[in-house]
């Protein structure tokens, strides 16, 4: 049996310039990571030939082989990287290790709802910076041993190219949303230069997903029609009372959020 490679804790590693046939490769490449957690991976003008089309079957040979942070910049695909943050095989009955695992619907699901966040299609000649990061925080307090959270973001200060998301998930399956949108277009992409029927459409198919929450402020004006647009745009979610739209509340109000009513 040929001996593992072993790497430190908390390794870092830039990857940059590459072309590569698909991100298989770069999925291969984790394997030799298995025996170290914890590091991280910075990716710059990093792509491939082929758009992937499924999940690697190789992100579920180790459960252990996943990261804890990404950096994405300049790349033209940036949603198959969450991937490298999961593990699509079932983990070990008993077992106490924690593991970010996903079924492997539930991961395609996954790659599908972070394009949707991280593909603006109504830019409109304004820049986009196209770089963001990925961070796994886990195992999570008062859940079982395997739920865990994705953090993604903008990792540009001057120009915001998409909300700020948190995916919760645990049992195999997505749980929760918490996206915290950018009101200001003089400083980044609005809520809907994103693909939201898209959104809508695979949500409907989480059947684990207990809710979106999405946050934003503004005055009561563009609020009304942030909702309005929302609830139009994500019928499914409406519909079955998993969207959930806070908004920042004035200086004279005694509460600092409020939650959205519907009017129907």
């Amino acid at each position: 049996m040929r001996t593992p490679i072993t790497f430190r804790e908390d390794i870092f590693l830039h990857i940059k310039n590459y072309r590569l046939r698909a991100i298989t490769d770069i999925a291969h490449f984790m394997r030799t990571l298995w025996e170290s957690t914890g590091w991280q991976i910075q990716l710059t003008n990093v792509s491939w030939v082929k758009s992937p089309q499924a999940v690697p079957r190789t992100i579920g040979m180790r459960n252990r082989a996943t990261c804890d942070n990404l950096d994405i910049r300049q790349c033209a695909e940036r949603w198959p990287f969450v991937w490298l943050c999961i593990s699509t095989r079932t983990p070990e009955p008993g077992s106490v290790t924690p593991v970010p695992y996903l079924t492997l619907d539930e991961a395609f699901r996954l790659g599908a709802f972070v394009r949707c966040l991280t593909v603006p299609a109504g830019l409109q000649g304004r820049p986009y910076c196209a770089c963001t990061t990925i961070h796994r925080n886990g195992p999570l307090k008062h859940r079982s041993n395997n739920a865990f959270a994705l953090q993604l973001n903008c990792v540009e200060k001057s120009w915001i190219c998409m909300p700020w998301t948190r995916i919760a998930c645990e049992g195999g399956h997505i749980s929760e949303f918490m996206i915290t949108f950018n009101t200001d277009p003089a400083i980044g992409c609005m809520p809907s230069d994103f693909d939201w029927d898209e959104f809508d459409e695979l949500a409907s198919h989480c059947h684990g997903l207990a809710q979106v929450v999405m946050r934003l402020d503004g005055d009561l004006a563009y609020v009304t029609h942030f909702a309005e647009d929302m609830g139009r745009r994500l019928r499914r979610l409406r519909a079955t009372q998993r969207l959930v739209i806070f908004y920042e509340g004035t200086e004279d109000d005694d509460q600092a959020w409020h939650t959205w009513e519907w009017r129907d």
